[in-house]
This record gives C-alpha cells, sequence and structure tokens, in this order.
C-alpha cells in the first residue's frame, strides 16, 4: 500500500487503478472473514473423521478366589494387561476361597449383576452348566480369541467341554507330583527320583523311615499323603476308572481295590503309622501340589520334584484346574463389556508364566510349557509332565465324600477293602444321583 506522499504523486488514471485494486482487496478480505468460520468448521470435522476419537474405556470385573500369596501376584498380572490395553480396565475382586466364592458367584449371576470373567475349578463346572449359570463360548468367540482345541492337551480342554459345547478355557493346571527331601535320599543311599513299581516304593519308604532314638518310633516317615486324591491317582495307574460312558460308577474293580491296599501297605512300610509333613521335614516324599513350590522353597528345604510314583502298568495322578468363565447374561448385557472380557481370558491363558513362577501352578496351554521362561522352572517341570496322564474328580463332592466314607477309615484299620468299596460306591451314588 502507498503513502499519503506517494499517492499524491501519481496521476489520476493511476489512482483509480489503485482505487480498484484497494476495494478489490478489502471485498477478499470481507468475504474470507465471512466465509472463514464455515471452513474452519469443515476442516476441523474432517479431521475428527480422518483421526478415531479416543475409545471409551471399558471396565470389566474379573472375580477370583485367589487369596494370599496367589492373590497378590494375579493382581500384579491384572496390572500388567491394564497398562497393555489403556481402552480396558480390569478390576480384580478376591474372595473367600471354596464355598463362599462359589455361593457368591451364582447369587450375583441369578441377580443379573455378575462379574465379566471368573475363576472356577473343573470339578464345580458341571453344577454351574446345569443350572444355566455360564455362557457358551461360539466358534465365532473363540476365533476372536485367537483360541482352538490344539492349544490344550485333551484331557485338559475337556475339562470346559457340556455336550460338545465350550463353556471354559483353562487357565492352569495343578496335578499331584512326588517332593523328594535330597538330604535325606542321600543319606539313605537312594537315587533322588521317583521309584517304580510297587517293591521300589516299599522299599524307599523303608529306607528313609528314621528312628532317629532308638525307641521304637519313627521321626521320619519315608512318604506321607494318604487319601481319595491318591487313590484316584493309583485307581488309573492299575488301569481303573472312576466311571463309565453312561456315569455309572465302575471303580469296585482290583483295580478300585488295589488303590486302596497299596495306601495301605505304604503306611506299614512307614513304621505302620499315619504320620509325616514334607513342609517339617518329618517326611522324606510325600504327594503334593505345585502351590507348595513356594512353601517349601521359603522354608530353605533341599529337595526336588519327580513324577507320582508308578506302581500300576500306567501313569497316573490327581489333578484340578482353573477355568476361566463368563457367566451368564454378560454378552446380552453389554457386547462391548462381554467382547472386553474375551480379549482378557486370551491375553491371560498366554501369559501364564509369571502365573507358574509365583503360584506354582502349570500353564494349560501347550505352547506355553516349551517357552525359556518356563522350562527355567526347574521344580514346576515334573508337574508339566504329569499333565498327559492327569485324571479329575467329575464333581468336587466326591474328593470329600470318599476320603471321609471310605478311604480315611480304611487306611485306619475300621473295615476291610470290601465295605471301603461298598462305601464308596454309596458315596458316589450319593452325590451323582441325588438331587
Amino acid at each position: 500500500m502507498l503513502s499519503k506522499v506517494q499517492y499524491q504523486q501519481v496521476t489520476w488514471p493511476e489512482k483509480y487503478n489503485l482505487w480498484r485494486v484497494e476495494r478489490l482487496r478489502r471485498n477478499r478480505e470481507m468475504r474470507l472473514a465471512r466465509v472463514f468460520p464455515a471452513v474452519l468448521a469443515l476442516i476441523l470435522a474432517a479431521g475428527a473423521a480422518a483421526t478415531p476419537a479416543q475409545a471409551q474405556v471399558v471396565e470389566i470385573d474379573f472375580w477370583s478366589l485367589f487369596t494370599g500369596g496367589d492373590g497378590q501376584i494375579m493382581n500384579e498380572i491384572v496390572a500388567r494387561f491394564n497398562e497393555e490395553h489403556p481402552n480396558i480396565k480390569v478390576t480384580h475382586t478376591i474372595l473367600d476361597w471354596g464355598d463362599p466364592y462359589y455361593s457368591k458367584l451364582i447369587t450375583s449371576t441369578v441377580a443379573g449383576a455378575p462379574p465379566a470373567v471368573g475363576v472356577m475349578h473343573s470339578s464345580r463346572i458341571q453344577s454351574f452348566i446345569e443350572q444355566g449359570l455360564l455362557t457358551a463360548l461360539t466358534e465365532k468367540d473363540l476365533e476372536l480369541m485367537g483360541i482352538s482345541s490344539n492349544d490344550f492337551m485333551p484331557n485338559i480342554w475337556e475339562r470346559g467341554l457340556y455336550e460338545g459345547r465350550v463353556y471354559a478355557i483353562p487357565l492352569d493346571v495343578h496335578p499331584y507330583a512326588l517332593y523328594m527331601n535330597v538330604p535325606m535320599f542321600e543319606q539313605a543311599g537312594l537315587a533322588v527320583r521317583s521309584p517304580q513299581g510297587e517293591a521300589e516304593l516299599l522299599q524307599y519308604v523303608r529306607s528313609l523311615t528314621i528312628d532317629r532314638d532308638g525307641d521304637g518310633i519313627a521321626e521320619v516317615s519315608g512318604f506321607a499323603g494318604y487319601g481319595s486324591r491318591e487313590w484316584l491317582g493309583y485307581l488309573y495307574q492299575y488301569g481303573g476308572r472312576i466311571m463309565d460312558e453312561q456315569g455309572m460308577p465302575a471303580f469296585r474293580t482290583d483295580a478300585g481295590r488295589r488303590a486302596l491296599e497299596i495306601q495301605r501297605e505304604v503306611i506299614r512300610a512307614a513304621s505302620d503309622r499315619i504320620f509325616g509333613w514334607f513342609g517339617d521335614q518329618s517326611a522324606a516324599m510325600q504327594l503334593l501340589g505345585p502351590w507348595e513350590i513356594g512353601n517349601f522353597t521359603r522354608l530353605e528345604i533341599d529337595f526336588k520334584t519327580d513324577v507320582a510314583p508308578q506302581v500300576g502298568p500306567y501313569p497316573g495322578t490327581w489333578a484340578e484346574s482353573h477355568l476361566l468363565i463368563v457367566p451368564r447374561g454378560v454378552r446380552e448385557q453389554n457386547p462391548e463389556v462381554f467382547e472386553a472380557a474375551l480379549t482378557f481370558i486370551s491375553w491371560l491363558s498366554l501369559n501364564t508364566i509369571e502365573w507358574s513362577a509365583g503360584a506354582g501352578h502349570v500353564p494349560a496351554r501347550i505352547d506355553r510349557l516349551t517357552v525359556d521362561s518356563f522350562l527355567a522352572l526347574e521344580h514346576q517341570q515334573a508337574f508339566a509332565r504329569s499333565l498327559e496322564f492327569s485324571y479329575f474328580w467329575p464333581d468336587h463332592r466326591l474328593e470329600g465324600e470318599f476320603h471321609g466314607q471310605g478311604v480315611w477309615p480304611y487306611l485306619n484299620d475300621e473295615f476291610d477293602v470290601n465295605e471301603a468299596l461298598t462305601r464308596l460306591e454309596q458315596a458316589f451314588r450319593n452325590v451323582m444321583f441325588e438331587p
């Protein structure tokens, strides 16, 4: 733009041209002033469409019965999931172990306010399914999670099945395996491994039972651990089974009888007295689950683990498994919460090494068993090798009923083996066939 002096020095035709230019410039500015807000709004709208809006955080509840140290470990795992998934927030709620947990899970589901994800023992799932309390997972759900039956051993995967439908994803397995006190084995001149066959097992028990002061009462039992869990493992080792294809009791056989008798023979070899606990070193070996690894490590016991002693023609041991379930109504009430629940279950099934390292439980997924970080967990390997021949109670109530009604009284010489089998069969019918 010209100054006032410069403008006075130009001729009229030039002034006219300058006036026209100035007028055009001002008109253009006025038009831009009117159009700019609309253009700006369009630009912002286009930018918003081009850049996805920040998704809303989906909150889901996860209930478990992992108390004590196990609960703290799971809290840490859940916190890591939340860090890796900013659009999902999982709240982990720990309830009292056992019946209190399952009772609250039932009442919350019936009331229409269940958690998005829950933990369930495999021996409890059938009753929940029959009551219509769990969500069946479709092929599309499994595809979304990236999970298939091939990710698990068949005996593990089937724990979440009912009449061909998938109701749960296995998280872990905790079978029984043998804990061995290394110094006691070495002092007895025995190889630190699981004895094989009835004769060798009894020989090991006699050699490891110690009467330190010679008063005729042993202070250390060569073996500890007797009951219904051990009976179930021995039953399958001798070629038996708990029930047939029709759900009828199938253990009143030679296999069921020997599964009782071998325990009584071990007791006799250990000074004919039931006593001892591996944790206070009053037992040289004991069948227990992987949850004790951390406890015995903190007690600074020098120990090794191996698969359960094989006294029959086949390997076999008792086991239980934690399953991940979605209660009834979650899918229908909020599809976004249901989808977030599937994301969490899928992630948790893959991230089980930290869980195994802290809680001891063996990952259920086959591909986790060969990861270097899991293979570095020395004591867990015996339990991992046991998965292939792990056997489960069809109903959790059988364990207690069998122990109290038949196994334990027989081991204490209250009646003979035939009476024990009769009582076990009656206990089976009471649990499985009566409402």
